[in-house]
Formats: structure tokens, sequence, C-alpha cells
């Protein structure tokens, strides 16, 4: 056998062997702009998930939350080209976490310059409080805020206290304080950038901003 053809047989063998023990815990699922062939599985389980929420229509439904998924899926193969693993992995999971809860929880909104809860917001937790209790590994992320009139360290102070009011009525509805958080906005994180006027409290734009917006994940 020639020398060239003795060394082809060789480098495909050590291919070969690194493929099987190299790849070990790994997916094949080339990606572009990337040049690897296997990632580790937690990368393309990520992307199926994203995947799987677009199909269901959660791009539509919630735009802004698949959107950060989507961005955090993205996040873990860049990392990874980083040759930073094990913060890829994470970031994967993570992404996968929330793309499978996404937009299971309605929104929650309130009156002009209101913290207590309506009749209609009641109704929605208490629907939200029965597919809780039914999705044990769901925690949940309770986000208040507010709309762009008045002060930010008024509208700040206003947003915590509509999560604290939400939050209060889950846990009263048997939901584990362990299970919540609450992180509050202000006007700082609007589902409207802009507000036809400040002085239009009715305006579609301002009662939308008056909101709990909740983000959820799997454990």
């Amino acid at each position: 056998m020639k020398m060239s053809a003795m060394f082809l047989v060789i480098v495909v063998a050590l291919f070969s062997v690194g493929m099987i023990l190299g790849c070990a815990g790994r997916e094949f699922a080339p990606k572009d702009p990337y040049m690897y062939w296997y990632y580790p599985k937690a990368l393309p389980e990520a992307d199926r998930a994203v995947d799987d929420a677009r199909k269901a229509g959660k791009d539509l439904k919630c735009p802004q939350d698949f959107n950060a998924v989507k961005e955090m899926k993205d996040k873990a193969y860049e990392v990874y080209a980083e040759c930073r693993d094990n913060e890829a992995i994470a970031t994967a999971k993570e992404a996968e976490a929330r793309a499978k809860a996404l937009c299971m929880l309605e929104d929650v909104h309130f009156g002009f310059n209101k913290a207590t809860l309506t009749e209609r917001a009641r109704k929605i937790l208490r629907k939200d409080i029965r597919i809780l209790k039914g999705n044990r590994r769901i925690k949940v992320s309770i986000d208040g805020h507010a709309c762009q009139h008045g002060s930010e360290p008024y509208n700040l102070k206003l947003s915590r206290e509509r999560a604290k009011a939400v939050r209060e009525f889950l846990i009263n509805g048997g939901i584990s304080p362990r299970r919540l958080s609450v992180i509050a906005y202000g006007k700082t994180r609007p589902l409207f950038e802009q507000e036809p006027t400040r002085w239009n409290k009715n305006s579609k734009e301002m009662k939308a901003n008056r909101r709990v917006h909740f983000e959820t994940t799997i454990e």
C-alpha cells in the first residue's frame, strides 16, 4: 500500500474513533454560521423547544417573551463558540425551560393609579392558580409594570404594589411562596413604548401598560 493511501486510512480511522469517543453526550446538529457539527445535547434541545413554541403560535401570542427566549437560545450557541461550554449548556437549559413555559399564565391589568385587583383580574388569577396547581414544576416571576404617566419613583412603587397584590392572591389560592418572586419595573419596560397622550388614561396603550406580567420557567 502506498504511503499516501496508508496515511489516508489512518486519518479516517482516527477521525472515526474521535467521532465515537469525542462526541459522547453530543448531537449532530450543524448550525450556521458556526463550524461545529456536534453540540452538547442541551443546545439542539433548546432549538427544538423554541421551534415547538413557534409552531404553537406563541411567537404571536406573547412575542416579547418569545423573542427573549430565542435570543437566550442563540446566546447559548455564541457562548459555546467561545469555548465556554458549561455556561452555554446552562444558558441552553434555561432557554428550553422558558420556551416550554411560554404564555402559560395570562397578564392582569389595573385601573389608573391603582394596585387593587379588578374582578376580571381575580377571574384570570383563579385560572392561573389552577394552571400552577396542575404544573407544580413551574416557578413564576411576577413582574409589575406601570404606564408612562407620573414620576419614575412613584411608578416603581406602584408597580411593586401591583406585583405584591398578585403574589398575595396566588398565595391565598394555595400557591407556595417559594415558587413566586416579585420584580418591579415601573414604566421602564412598557408593552407600548408610545402612549398617545399621557392625559388619556383610557387609551388602549395606557391600559395595556398598567399590568402584571408573568415570566415562567419549568424546573
